[in-house]
């Protein structure tokens, strides 16, 4: 049972080192869905009150990454 127990932990993803809520929004942009979520949960658990705000504003598809300085950014109101 305690292998068991051993295999299970080592096949658990590892957590993401503690990071600041600015290093993990860097990360949000690129990589595939699964790695997004990771991040996501990662910014939930980092405790900054801002927190809430930049999953809503990603939620809303409003958080975009500028090509011109690589700075995460809320667009909103985007023209038709």
């Amino acid at each position: 049972m305690r292998a068991l127990a051993l295999v299970l932990v080592f096949l658990l993803p590892l957590p993401l080192a503690a990071q600041t809520l600015e290093e993990l929004m860097q990360r949000l942009p690129e990589g595939s869905y699964s790695d997004r979520s990771e991040v996501v949960v990662a910014i939930g658990a980092t405790g900054d009150t801002r927190a809430a705000a930049v999953l809503e504003t990603l939620g809303e598809g409003e958080l975009h990454q500028s090509k011109a300085d690589g700075a995460v950014v809320r667009v909103i109101g985007r023209g038709a």
